[in-house]
């Protein structure tokens, strides 16, 4: 399974042209699209203004795996993020709740934010 973070998310919410085609092309081989249920909180929370996005998000989302933070994230998360505070590798906390679904799922995480995603250990970066 490949997670999708909210940003790549937002994207298909565009019809950004690489995202759109980097999901397709991910389907075609089999994969399984995913999306950790934060990042699909962050969706529709910028969609919740506005009830046509929000209808155009709803069958995106509808169209994807949500995977939930659970316990087994969560405990993931606070050592994850335990130890890149102690390495002074900070990144957002919604990212490392993300990540630690990611890792949870096996590792893979589409995302446009490298640069913070690339801090964490295990992690397989896909870019759009």
């Amino acid at each position: 399974m490949i997670l999708v973070d909210s940003d790549v998310l937002i994207d298909v919410l565009r019809k950004e042209p690489r995202a759109v085609d980097a999901l397709r092309r991910q389907r075609e081989t089999g994969e399984v699209i995913g999306s950790s249920s934060v990042s699909v909180a962050e969706v529709l929370r910028g969609c919740a203004r506005d009830e046509a996005t929000l209808a155009v998000a709803t069958r995106v989302l509808e169209a994807i795996t949500e995977v939930p933070f659970g316990p087994k994230s969560a405990r993931r998360f606070g050592r994850l993020m335990h130890t890149l505070d102690r390495a002074g590798a900070r990144i957002p906390t919604v990212d490392g709740m993300v990540a630690a679904t990611a890792l949870e799922e096996g590792g893979r995480l589409m995302t446009r934010n490298g640069q913070d995603f690339a801090r964490v250990a295990g992690l397989e970066i896909l870019s759009p």
